[in-house]
């Protein structure tokens, strides 16, 4: 960390040498252990390094960015001097700032030593569990892997943050497959900062596996019906990422385009959805901790199906006049409603349980329309058989004000924590 210190410091220097009025560095190491097994046979196994340096200059309200994949001196102050040649061609803009000196701090989270033989007995283990309790499933890919890394942020406010961290990660891709006929592929994947429960009993690991064994064989939906979905976690992150970035995001505040631009402090969704950004969630694993050169808080985006904040960077906010957000936005948290999964199901007559969305990007207002995968059909309040590639359309802010319930069970996959989500007024064709 001395040594990142000291790059730092040096490249924050030559931007000043360089001619810079006031600027920020971003310094950082990394190194990832990754283990890959194809079709159930491990191929790959390596080990890789990288380290990156990003300025940022500003120059009588001009900005200049640079970046650099190497931590040599000499071209550090190359880089330093681009990124100084880049502010004086570029137009004046006062929202244009870097952060203000309001705390330093060092932060240390996750696992800080592998242990890579427990990770690969780990890997190994999913794949006969899989073997073993899922037959016709086929695990295409399956990762393991740790990540290690160190940062260093300075600016010529005084700001200093030290980051290190280190991490688990698990995923896998598969489908099942009887004869001749095949299942949808499907994925999952978590961040892990131990490595003391087995693969297949993390998130919503086994449930999604079970539901790839009856997927083989599927039906047609049926008669269209505008009506009753329930969304699996997965899906339902899906789609409140793609609200959130088409109603809160940059873009749509400073373009205008959000039809929440005017929302703040009023209701834009179901009374029972709280949505929140939270890094310092315990059961987020290494989640962020500085953000734009301030220390990252948890906070709320939606609360009650009010409209809290949105999720502004440092120069929309500026340009804008609307508060800061003081997270990058992710690490999403909903929690579960009061009712269990199967009793929320219970009251859907006829609908789809949703486990993959496929479709392109919303409109501004929020209308989408795509294909739903992984997907089962709902009959008289049960989980009945698997559909056909099935199209669902509608509308997100529609679709958030028509949350009927939310699920008592949540995944927690170490990035977020999400429920299931009953929604009402979808179309289904």
């Amino acid at each position: 960390m001395q040594d990142l210190q000291q790059i730092a410091q040096y490249a924050l220097d030559a931007l000043r040498r360089a001619g810079a009025d006031t600027a920020e560095i971003s310094v950082a190491r990394a190194e990832k252990d990754e283990l890959t097994a194809d079709a159930g046979r491990f191929t790959l196994l390596r080990t890789t390094r990288s380290g990156g340096v990003s300025m940022k200059a500003l120059l009588g309200g001009r900005k200049g960015v640079s970046a650099l994949g190497s931590l040599d001196k000499d071209a550090l102050d190359e880089c330093a001097r681009e990124c100084v040649e880049s502010a004086r061609g570029a137009q004046p803009d006062d929202a244009e700032q870097i952060a203000p000196l309001t705390e330093n701090g060092e932060f240390v989270s996750g696992v800080l030593q592998a242990d890579r033989a427990a990770l690969y007995d780990r890997a190994a283990e999913f794949l006969t569990d899989v073997e073993c309790e899922f037959p016709t499933v086929c695990p295409e890919q399956v990762t393991a892997d740790y990540s290690r890394g160190k940062s260093i942020y300075l600016n010529t406010n005084g700001v200093r943050f030290a980051e290190e961290d280190g991490e688990y990660g698990f995923g896998a891709m598969f489908s099942a497959k009887e004869g001749e006929e095949t299942s949808s592929f499907n994925y999952f994947g978590v961040t892990l900062d131990n490595l003391g429960t087995r693969f297949i009993d993390l998130g919503n690991h086994r449930l999604l596996l079970g539901q790839s064994a009856s997927s083989v064989r599927t039906v047609p939906f049926g008669e269209k019906m505008v009506g009753s979905i329930v969304l699996t976690p997965e899906c339902f992150g899906e789609l409140l990422s793609e609200a959130l970035g088409t109603f809160c995001g940059n873009s749509a505040i400073l373009e205008g385009t959000s039809p929440w631009k005017d929302k703040l402090g009023t209701a834009v969704a179901a009374p029972l959805l709280t949505v929140s950004a939270k890094p310092f969630d315990k059961r987020i694993v290494c989640g962020e901790r500085v953000c734009e050169g301030e220390r990252s808080a948890d906070a709320d985006i939606l609360r009650g199906g009010i409209l809290q904040s949105f999720l502004l960077s440092r120069y929309a906010a500026n340009k804008t006049g609307h508060r800061r957000f003081v997270n990058g936005g992710g690490h999403v948290v909903v929690e579960g409603g009061g009712q269990p999964l199967a009793h929320m199901i219970s009251g859907v007559e006829r609908g789809l349980l949703v486990g993959r969305f496929s479709g392109g990007q919303p409109g501004s207002n929020g209308d989408f329309s795509g294909v739903a995968k992984n997907s089962f059909l709902i009959e008289g309040g049960q989980i009945t058989k698997a559909v056909s590639e099935t199209m669902i359309s509608g509308n997100l802010q529609e679709l958030l004000r028509n949350l009927q319930a939310l699920s008592a069970e949540t995944l927690q996959d170490g990035n977020v924590v999400l429920p299931y989500a009953l929604c009402d007024g979808v179309t289904v064709s």
